[in-house]
């Protein structure tokens, strides 16, 4: 069934890549009737002045809640329609079973058929009508869902596909007031204006092999590298600060720069294989170190408005266990922690499945401070040190009173006395 879906999806955005950029002569906005999207559970329409547009609410059932709800906008593709997205996004690839689980709600609405003949969005904050103007009509749909169930106005994300994730983007310039932080699935950020002041957390998931919209660009649109490059710079995180990581043995790598003006970061996963073949142009669904894009998209979501200490560790791949020669210690486990870490933790626990050397008995366990980055465990980078515990293959270290004060992210090094 997945295959199905991805050649679907594929076939949509390829008649995207050959039609985006032709000329011909101006036709009229209008409305996809073909899509009878009227006739999906969920379906909603906005009038305004006479126009119409529309979207699929999910759940499509409101209930009102004490709790006010995180809305997701997703954005479909070129050419799609809202309810035949809302099946493949949020029935086939589980997404709106996630939000029944975490209790968030995602519309997903309805481009209009433009002058190439086919529904698409046109990002620009560009005139009154909403028919022509998909900035003023996202934010037309997030007041039309807030008047029919309560929602957390600070808890406001943009999604998309494709066409969908290029007006992602544009949205978290031209509606940031509205739009939290945004993420994109197989996308590219086009050209416009983004106030100097604006910073926004940004998600990015890519195929290495996609053909429609090239990993490194095309004679139709600009690499993604430059839509990483662009919010990276308009956040105001340090370039120096990316940390690259090898995921799934090697399906996926993630480029990660955090410590952004406002706590803002930047992420990009590309897909190498999905499924055992090449990553191309889809929305992205096979799990990355246990979590499936959709989980990462709604985590990501969720830390970005969390206003409290967030932190996450990141394995850092060790080529040897010994760092120097003769005695001395051996590096056992490397890890980059990334968050909210600008201060000083109090303490240290470190849980590790596995064991960490054929004898039984180790001796100190120690725990240094990487600031070279060397993967060597200098003396004055000495932090603390512990005994360990081991319990049905599971290590427990205690570390009573490090001090960090390094930043945005920070290299430990656990060792052990050979």
């Amino acid at each position: 069934m997945k295959l199905s879906i991805h050649r679907y999806l594929t076939a949509i955005l390829f008649s995207f890549n050959t039609l985006l950029f032709n000329t011909g002569t101006s036709a009229q906005v209008v409305e996809p009737t073909f899509c009878n999207n009227q006739n999906t559970e969920g379906y909603q329409r906005i009038e305004d002045n006479g126009v119409g547009r529309e979207y699929i609410l999910y759940p499509p059932t409101l209930e009102s809640s004490d709790t006010p709800s995180a809305l997701i906008i997703n954005f479909h593709g070129y050419g799609d329609c809202a309810n035949a997205y809302a099946e493949d996004i949020g029935n086939l690839y589980g997404l709106n079973d996630l939000a029944d689980d975490e209790g968030f709600l995602i519309a997903y609405p309805q481009a209009m058929i433009r002058e190439k003949g086919d529904p698409y969005w046109e990002p620009g904050d560009v005139g009154s009508d909403i028919s022509i103007n998909d900035v003023l009509f996202a934010r037309r749909l997030v007041s039309d869902v807030a008047s029919k169930v309560q929602i957390d106005i600070e808890k406001t994300f943009a999604v998309g596909f494709s066409n969908g994730g290029m007006m992602a983007y544009d949205l978290a310039c031209t509606a940031a007031d509205v739009f939290d932080s945004v993420a994109i699935m197989s996308g590219v950020r086009l050209d416009g204006a983004c106030d100097d002041s604006i910073s926004k957390s940004i998600l990015h998931f890519h195929g290495s092999d996609d053909t429609v919209i090239p990993l490194d660009g095309s004679g139709d649109f600009p690499s993604v590298y430059s839509s990483i490059d662009f919010w990276v710079g308009q956040n105001q995180i340090p370039e120096d600060s990316g940390v690259s990581s090898v995921l799934n043995g090697g399906e996926v790598t993630r480029e990660r720069y955090i410590g952004g003006r406002e706590g803002t970061e930047v992420n990009l996963y590309v897909i190498n294989t999905e499924f055992d073949k090449p990553a191309g142009h889809t929305w992205f669904s096979a799990q990355i170190e246990g979590k499936t894009p959709n989980q990462i998209i709604w985590e990501f979501f969720s830390d970005a408005t969390n206003s409290g200490a967030s932190l996450e560790a990141a394995p850092v791949h060790v080529e040897t266990t010994n760092f120097r020669e003769g005695d001395g210690d051996s590096v056992v486990l490397a890890f980059d922690l990334f968050g909210d870490v600008d201060g000083r933790f109090d303490g240290l626990s470190i849980t590790a499945t596995g064991e960490l050397d054929e004898v039984s008995n180790v001796g100190l366990v120690k725990v240094h401070l990487d600031e070279n980055n060397n993967l060597a465990a200098d003396p004055s980078e000495f932090l603390d040190q512990s005994t360990y515990t081991l319990d049905d293959g599971v290590i427990h270290f205690e570390f009573a009173n490090p001090v960090f004060t390094r930043g945005a992210v920070v290299r430990i090094l656990i060792t052990y006395e050979l």
